[in-house]
């Protein structure tokens, strides 16, 4: 564990603030404010174009308030319980209002003392905030960890794991390098926090085969997409592997800063990419395919030694942006029956 693992964990969770900007460690907030509202929102027209899925016991207005500042909007709004939307004031304006009772039914599953709207019923409220953004998944920002000898980087790396894993039971250990399900997906394996030394829960998995698997930061502004891995190995350019590489590394970094998530927004972007994946396509019925260079390993090997380079190169201060993990070792080659029961 010490010589493979918790080397990563200690790039993940803090030698990425490193090469972060400053961040203060007042935490960033968003209240509601003003009146609030409550309006018909039902399809084919709705209110807001811009809508966030909540797992189902975390949504509350002020988590909501918290997305829809991160997208630059000034109107929150909830609905049915699970639903955040997102807006404008003269987007409001056009809609239909309904009797405030309605937007009462469902209160919301974070916080059972607040309404988070009703069936085709949206409460809509104006916020402020205050604090700031802290980079997703970043220890070593709270004043009380700055005593840890795990967060003084005048410490060599071994120095901050020795420190690190002397303060950690063997429970603690166990829960921050497997997959917790009760915090999300056991396939985005999300691994758990230690808040009494300020270490944050981390999500594991963010593709990045083909492009990280991001939800837009606004309407048309999203990670870049690139062309499948067959036709990239199709292309014999070494320069385009590196070239995409580099892309991913440097998007990868910017989503982690600006505290952004997947679709889901309980999963949030880290600095640990799934890809490239350089699986060899021994047949063309595989239902994978198009995710793999091809069926030649010299091949694959290539595109994968150039694109890693382009991930994992340093910026001026000697940090990787990001850690790719190459994939898959196992139980990839076949379509069906390759869960968890069946290794």
């Amino acid at each position: 564990l010490r010589s493979r693992h918790w080397f990563t964990m200690m790039q993940v969770l803090v030698l990425a603030s490193a090469f972060s900007l400053a961040i203060s460690t007042t935490p960033y907030t968003c209240m509601p404010s003003g009146d609030a509202g409550c309006f018909v929102d039902a399809s084919p027209t709705r209110v807001f174009a811009i809508e966030y899925d909540f797992m189902s016991d975390v949504l509350t207005q002020e988590s909501c308030a918290a997305v829809c500042s991160n997208n630059n909007y000034t109107v929150a709004a909830v609905e049915y319980g699970t639903q955040c939307f997102c807006g404008t004031p003269s987007q409001l304006s056009k809609a239909t209002t309904a009797n405030m009772a309605d937007c009462s039914a469902m209160p919301c599953p974070g916080n059972a003392s607040q309404s988070c709207g009703g069936h085709d019923r949206m409460l809509a409220f104006q916020y402020t905030c205050s604090g700031s953004r802290i980079p997703n998944n970043q220890a070593c920002v709270e004043e009380f960890t700055k005593a840890f000898g795990f967060c003084d980087q005048s410490k060599t790396v071994d120095e901050r794991l020795d420190d690190l894993s002397a303060r950690l039971n063997l429970t603690e250990k166990i829960a921050m390098i497997s997959p917790q399900p009760s915090l999300g997906s056991a396939c985005a394996t999300h691994t758990a926090a230690v808040p009494e030394l300020g270490i944050p829960q981390y999500v594991w998995l963010e593709e990045a085969n083909t492009r990280l698997t991001t939800a837009c930061v606004a309407p048309e502004v999203c990670a870049t997409t690139f062309s499948g891995p067959l036709g990239f190995g199709a292309s014999f350019n070494t320069t385009l592997h590196w070239l995409k590489g580099n892309v991913i590394r440097t998007e990868m970094r910017a989503y982690t800063n600006l505290g952004w998530h997947r679709d889901e927004i309980q999963t949030l972007i880290g600095v640990t990419g799934f890809g490239p994946n350089i699986n060899i396509l021994r047949d063309p019925r595989f239902g994978r395919s198009s995710e793999l260079p091809g069926e030649d390993p010299y091949l694959s090997g290539v595109f994968a030694a150039n694109m890693l380079s382009g991930m994992q190169e340093k910026d001026r201060r000697g940090h990787p942006k990001m850690a790719a993990y190459l994939k898959h070792l196992t139980a990839y080659s076949r379509e069906a029956n390759r869960g968890h029961d069946t290794y």
